[in-house]
């Protein structure tokens, strides 16, 4: 069948075009991707690292022009005898 019969699906489903180099690489990167993501998630736990902290000054920085509010605020802890307590409101500002 000449060349210029063919259709436009004709030649894109010919073997050894672009799209057919195209899937037969992605048949090996795609598999080798899912390992090697597997891998990095069940090995990232794993491995040991240095936890950051940091301590902010409350002199150091900027207070909000807006306060927090909040509805039906509540506040729980235990005294200086061990005695547990609840404080609770219906609204509240910070």
């Amino acid at each position: 069948m000449p060349e210029l019969v063919r259709t436009a699906r004709q030649r894109w489903a010919r073997p050894g075009t672009r799209h057919d180099v195209l899937i037969g690489a992605l048949r090996l990167i795609l598999p080798v991707g899912i390992v090697a993501l597997g891998v990095t998630l069940i090995v990232s736990p794993l491995a040991q690292r240095r936890e950051i902290s940091f301590v902010l000054d409350k002199n150091k920085v900027e207070m909000a022009k807006e306060r927090l509010r909040v509805t039906e605020a509540s506040y729980r802890g235990e005294d200086s005898k061990g005695q547990a307590f609840a404080i609770t409101a219906g609204s509240a500002v910070q």
